[in-house]
C-alpha cells in the first residue's frame, strides 16, 4: 500500500489488490503448510457446501411484542393478525426491513407461520370470549336492522 499512488481511485485499488492476491499471495508457499494457499483450498473443494435456499432468513430483525386481546400485533405502525392461541403472549417477530409485510411469528423458539396484515371488517366481527377462545359472528347486514316505525325521536308528545 505505501507503494501505491495516493490519489487512486476505488477500481484502481480494487485492481491492484486482485493483481496481488492472484499474481503473489495465491503462488507463494506457506511456511505451515508447505502449500500455496490456491493449492490448499483445491485440495480440501469437497468440504465445501453450498449456502441453505433460505440464508436469507437467518438475516431477519427480531422483535419481541405481546399479541393484544384481539389478536392484534403492531410493527412499524403496520397492524397483523396473529393465531388466536397466541392472545396474550409474548412473541418473536422476525422480517426483514426490505420485506415488512412477511412476518413469521414465533413462540418459544417454534414457528407460528406467518402474521397476516389486518382485515379490520373480519377483526371486528370476531367474539371474544373467556380463555382466550374466539368464535366468528356472523356479517351485520340490513337484515339485522330493526325496520323503521317513522315518526321522529324528538318529536313533542311522541312515544316509542
Amino acid at each position: 500500500m505505501p507503494l501505491l499512488a495516493e490519489n487512486l481511485s476505488l477500481e484502481k485499488l480494487n485492481e491492484h489488490l486482485h493483481g496481488w492476491i492472484d499474481g503473489d499471495y495465491h503462488q507463494r508457499i506457506h511456511s505451515t503448510t508447505g502449500q500455496t494457499p490456491l493449492q490448499r483450498y483445491l485440495a480440501h473443494l469437497s468440504l465445501l457446501r453450498s449456502a441453505p435456499k433460505d440464508l436469507s432468513d437467518y438475516f431477519r430483525v427480531a422483535v419481541r411484542r405481546r399479541v393484544d386481546k384481539d389478536r392484534i400485533v403492531v410493527l412499524n405502525g403496520n397492524l397483523f393478525e396473529a393465531p388466536p392461541g397466541l392472545i396474550g403472549k409474548f412473541v418473536t417477530l422476525l422480517y426483514h426491513p426490505h420485506d415488512p409485510q412477511r412476518v413469521e411469528v414465533l413462540f418459544e423458539e417454534q414457528s407460528q407461520g406467518f402474521l397476516i396484515p389486518l382485515n379490520s371488517g373480519v377483526n371486528s366481527r370476531v367474539r371474544r370470549v373467556a380463555r382466550h377462545t374466539t368464535e366468528l359472528n356472523p356479517p351485520q347486514g340490513p337484515s339485522v336492522t330493526p325496520p323503521y316505525r317513522g315518526g321522529s325521536l324528538f318529536q313533542k308528545g311522541s312515544t316509542p
